[in-house]
């Protein structure tokens, strides 16, 4: 099982221009890890490939995903997730690349 970093809105957002998937949860829900059995509420996977055609999609999709996930019990906005591969390998092409 993949491994998961959680990163801010503004690095999410340029990982998804760039073409990786960020997994989106309520602030108060924790990734489920593989020691866990029961995950009561699931990471949701974005990526340009997958959301409508429009301008702002990072920000159409986040914003659809707090309107309908997120509330008082599980916290009012987006947590942002990657793949511990997919942060690694951003962080090199972002050393190289400038």
């Amino acid at each position: 099982m993949d491994s998961y970093k959680k990163v801010n809105k503004p690095t999410a957002r340029k990982m998804y221009n760039s073409g990786l998937s960020i997994f989106l949860l309520p602030c108060k829900c924790r990734f489920p890890d593989s020691d866990s059995q029961f995950s009561w509420v699931l990471p949701i996977e974005i990526n340009m490939f997958t959301t409508e055609e429009s301008e702002n999609k990072f920000d159409r999709s986040v914003n659809s995903f707090e309107y309908y996930n997120c509330n008082a019990e599980l916290g009012y906005y987006a947590s942002y997730y990657v793949t511990e591969q997919d942060y690694v390998s951003y962080k090199m092409c972002d050393l190289v690349c400038n």
